[in-house]
């Protein structure tokens, strides 16, 4: 069982405690130096750094003062390091480990990696976290920004996998579990604080829902629908009764006034596409390799035309206003000005 908590790992009870270390300097890094002032026999450190050196696996495997044992692992990539608990695994058996939070240069991939390896482990592995470290955790949570609001469901959700939780996990869910693993730092007796940090989390889940939300939208499709929508309450609404069904209208003025909070404007017009007046057009055919020009007035015409050497369409891209938000789908063979599929 995979387990995570904020402690000092020093003080850890489990029989082999894991730590990362250099080949040339076993007892670097924060954890690396405590294990020296306080787990290893000062007498021995220099024989365990003689040992270290010329160990030829990615880890070195050592007995403390206590009686139990220390893995330090030299890893400086994924792989290694993976080959280096592999081979821990192997050697515990099933003897209980302590792992410090953020071994590794990437945790992400550390703690896959962890999960992996120590899926199907019968005893504990406890990874310990320095307070500091579990506000950091907290901090790439409610910073990730792949939230996704289910109307359906009514809650919040992940886009995508994080920290073990599958994608569509709850975010409430993941807010239980940090504030019981963790407390957000907080002492475990601490009930009030970790109830304070319950509730903030959850207000962090439900602003990156609503950022994300904000995100997604699109001002100009936004203010089309809007309109849409006032022609249909216009047109729907009895003239017998003052009473006007503009609730959906409601929710989105309410939706403009969010995004406004996160600094984006809803409200703004779309910018009318100005077409120019042409007297002829050139466009290089697609179909017969040719260049084409035709006596042609864009404002009046168009922007599709039809190649005079060999009859197919031709789409007069040169002259789009668009052409930096071209929208052309190979599969439909459609476009902002060709909405419907031609036969050649």
């Amino acid at each position: 069982m995979i387990r995570e908590t904020v402690g000092n790992i020093i003080t850890a009870k489990e029989s082999i405690l894991v730590f990362r270390g250099r080949k040339e300097q076993i007892f670097s890094g924060s954890v690396g130096k405590q294990v020296r002032d306080l787990l290893v026999d000062p007498v021995m450190i220099q024989s365990i750094q003689e040992a270290a050196e010329e160990a030829k696996l990615p880890f070195y495997l050592f007995e403390a003062k206590n009686g139990n044992w220390l893995a330090a692992v030299f890893a400086r990539d994924t792989e290694t390091l993976r080959a280096a608990l592999e081979a821990i695994c192997r050697l515990a058996h099933n003897r209980s480990l302590a792992i410090p939070g953020y071994l590794g240069k990437d945790w992400d991939e550390t703690f896959s990696v962890i999960l992996e390896v120590f899926r199907d482990y019968r005893s504990d592995v406890t990874i310990y976290y320095t307070k500091e470290n579990a506000e950091r955790l907290r901090g790439e949570y409610r910073n990730q920004e792949q939230v996704v609001a289910d109307r359906d469901a009514g809650g919040f959700y992940l886009l995508r996998p994080w920290h073990g939780f599958p994608a569509m996990t709850n975010t409430l869910d993941i807010v239980h579990w940090f504030g019981a693993a963790f407390g957000y730092g907080a002492e475990p007796e601490d009930a009030s604080n970790q109830e304070d940090a319950c509730v903030l989390l959850k207000k962090d889940a439900v602003v990156n829902a609503c950022k994300a939300l904000v995100d997604s939208l699109d001002p100009a499709a936004l203010q089309e629908q809007k309109s849409w929508l006032e022609e249909q309450v216009a047109v729907l609404t009895p003239s017998c009764t003052d009473e006007i069904p503009d609730g959906i209208l409601n929710i989105l003025d309410a939706v403009e006034e969010l995004a406004g909070l996160f600094g984006k404007d809803l409200k703004a017009e779309p910018e009318k596409e100005l077409e120019e007046h042409t007297e002829e057009v050139t466009e290089w055919c697609p179909h017969c390799e040719t260049e084409v020009t035709l006596q042609w007035d864009i404002a009046r015409d168009g922007y599709k035309a039809f190649c005079p050497y060999c009859g197919n369409r031709l789409m007069l891209c040169a002259y789009c206003p668009r052409v930096e938000q071209c929208d052309y789908d190979e599969d439909t063979d459609t476009c902002y000005y060709n909405r419907e599929k031609q036969e050649d």
